[in-house]
């Protein structure tokens, strides 16, 4: 496999270096995400763990990215108290 990305590196090295780049910038994103959902774990454990309850309900329909944001929204972000139901 490592002759293969070789290969294709030496024969289309702007491209390949363009896919490089994109690959590391989307692996830094994820990066990030993960960092940030570590954070929320560690401050708001219990709007965490709604959070996560709430997406493992989700259907396979669904956007569980939008409904997560929606329900980390309501949950951290809202003027009242920090509901601590399991669902949004």
């Amino acid at each position: 496999m490592v002759d293969a990305v070789k290969k294709w590196q030496k024969s289309d090295p702007q491209k390949s270096l363009d896919t490089w780049r994109k690959l590391s910038e989307a692996n830094s994103a994820l990066e990030t995400r993960f960092n940030t959902l570590s954070k929320l774990a560690a401050e708001h454990w219990e709007a965490y763990k709604g959070i996560i309850n709430s997406c493992s309900m989700l259907s396979g329909r669904s956007k569980p990215m939008n409904r997560a944001k929606q329900i980390l929204l309501k949950r951290c972000y809202a003027k009242d108290q920090v509901s601590h139901a399991p669902y949004g």
